[in-house]
């Protein structure tokens, strides 16, 4: 699962583009509208609020264009944008409700890791990474997506705590490789970006691979 995901990536590069446009578009937003959102009064709430719907929309945006690009790159081992655009068109919903369910949970999760070191948090994400693969590839609503995540994690509890593992392990080298990144003068930025949005895109890719995988099992 991880080797074909890589090789699909590096065969979809343009997986990465919605990515790397919301999280540009989020940085121009934050930079124009962020310091007038500082401001007391109405008008700070304002600016504060609009602000965070304009980044809201880019995640939801990037969230279902990447996935069901991932989407396409499994099933016909090619991704294109217009797979992207059918799949925001018609699962932007499901999305924005699934954020919203996942960012409560996330918030109980994050409350309860104070009291469990850190086992709240590790238990989020083993019963919901299959959730936005479920919400787009699965075109079920944000609540059930997450309901159908967790049947899966659990009728599938080594392969995903291993998938977990992996990609955990991933994510830290990937980290200590941007640390070095980090300090080259212009590029150093962009770079340690551009690595970051291969790796949201590649994480993307092992998840809907292993959704797809598990689905046909737990709707039979």
């Amino acid at each position: 699962m991880f080797a074909r995901a890589l090789k699909l990536l590096a065969a979809n590069w343009q997986i990465v583009v919605p990515g790397l446009v919301a999280g540009a578009l989020s940085a121009i937003v934050s930079a124009i509208l962020g310091p007038a959102s500082q401001q007391e009064g109405l008008t700070g709430t304002i600016v504060w609020f609009l602000s965070a719907a304009l980044q809201l929309i880019a995640s939801i945006v990037a969230i279902a264009y990447t996935t069901g690009m991932a989407q396409a790159a499994w099933e016909r081992g090619a991704a294109n944008f217009a797979d992207g655009y059918r799949a925001f068109s018609r699962d932007a919903g499901h999305v924005f409700v699934a954020m919203i369910g996942m960012f409560v949970a996330g918030l109980i999760a994050a409350w309860a890791s104070r009291y469990t070191w850190g086992l709240g948090i590790a238990v989020y994400f083993f019963f919901f990474v299959y959730t936005m693969p479920a919400a787009v590839a699965g075109e079920l609503g944000g609540l059930h997506a997450m309901a159908e995540s967790a049947q899966l994690a659990l009728r599938r509890p080594v392969a995903t705590g291993i998938m977990l593992l992996v990609l955990g392990g991933i994510a830290f080298l990937v980290t200590l490789l941007s640390s070095f990144l980090w300090a080259a003068p212009l590029v150093g930025p962009v770079a340690v970006a551009l690595l970051g949005q291969v790796l949201i895109s590649y994480f993307v890719l092992v998840a809907v691979g292993e959704y797809l995988d598990l689905r046909p099992a737990l709707r039979a």
